[in-house]
């Protein structure tokens, strides 16, 4: 959405400014036609009334500090429960307009097999959050094509001791919203760097998917991309370490690997959705500092 946006400013291309609907998805053009907003509302509040009771809960974030823990003695869930029908439900709403619940929906994808209460309480929260933050919106604003990417992993996260991907693509200054994975990894890592490069050579794979892709339409002067990284030992593995510059500041693919709460969590999900959220107005725009792991030119061959 965010490259057919630009795309389309390039090109002259114009939209209405009321909201239009596509695959129930809610579009809000902005006046001057600089920004778009989407929003599946209608579809959220469909789930919640239909699986949340009114007087459930309020949470601030979509999963707790336990959503990787397994308690051996919770009940199964009876035969023929709605559990993959409500992840699924979720999973699409989460692909298309909220990244912020994707960790806790594929991981309670992978437990949809053998539900348990415990997994059916996890769920529960997910929609409970999407209740109180229903008016969320996804705000896409495109300036060029400069394709950037934070990557992350969480090793051994799952109770197999599996570990985690995570990262998100945006374009532009503005960092608007392209594309978000959170997965686990098929490959079992045998230590946190190796996780990492996991994680880093899966995003490279869909970067460069994207620079095809932006050729492929005939864009012409692709700016450089930019791989973001926060492990020291898998930057130094890839490049001379003196020639990358460190922060202390959060990763926002931590989003998508670990369940963070209160104001880092608030923090990091105002720059991954583009919006400002509670109270933290002022950090909404606020362009992150992270180790450059390298850049990938528009030759598609690491530099």
């Amino acid at each position: 959405m965010s490259m057919i946006f630009y795309n389309s400013q390039l090109h002259g291309v114009t939209f209405e400014r009321q909201a239009k609907s596509y695959i129930g998805i809610n579009l809000t053009v902005s006046s001057d036609r600089k920004v778009v907003e989407l929003d599946m509302v209608a579809s959220i509040q469909q789930l919640v009334d239909k699986h949340l009771d009114k007087d459930y809960r309020s949470y601030s974030s979509p999963a707790g500090n336990d959503l990787f823990e397994l308690t051996t003695d919770s009940t199964p869930l009876p035969k023929g429960n709605k559990f993959l029908s409500i992840v699924m439900s979720l999973m699409y709403i989460a692909r298309l307009v909220r990244p912020d619940i994707l960790l806790s929906v594929v991981y309670l994808s992978t437990r949809s097999q053998e539900p348990t209460e415990q997994d059916y309480k996890k769920l529960l929260r997910i929609l409970s959050y999407l209740k109180a933050t229903i008016g969320i919106k996804l705000r896409l604003s495109c300036d060029n094509l400069h394709i950037q990417c934070h990557c992350d992993a969480s090793y051994g996260s799952h109770h197999d001791g599996g570990s985690h991907t995570g990262y998100w693509i945006s374009l532009g200054t503005t960092k608007s919203y392209l594309y978000a994975k959170s997965v686990k990894q098929k490959i079992f890592a045998t230590s946190s760097t190796e996780a990492e490069l996991v994680a880093a050579v899966d995003s490279v794979k869909t970067i460069t998917w994207i620079q095809n892709l932006i050729n492929e339409i005939n864009i012409q002067h692709i700016p450089q991309s930019t791989l973001y990284q926060d492990n020291k030992s898998v930057i130094f593995l890839i490049k001379d370490i003196s020639k990358h510059r460190r922060s202390t500041d959060d990763m926002v693919a931590d989003t998508l690997t670990k369940a963070l709460q209160g104001q880092l969590y608030i923090k990091l999900n105002s720059s991954l959705l583009g919006v400002r959220i509670l109270d933290l107005q002022t950090i909404a725009n606020v362009t992150r500092v992270c180790y450059t792991l390298y850049t990938i030119g528009s030759n598609n061959y690491i530099k």
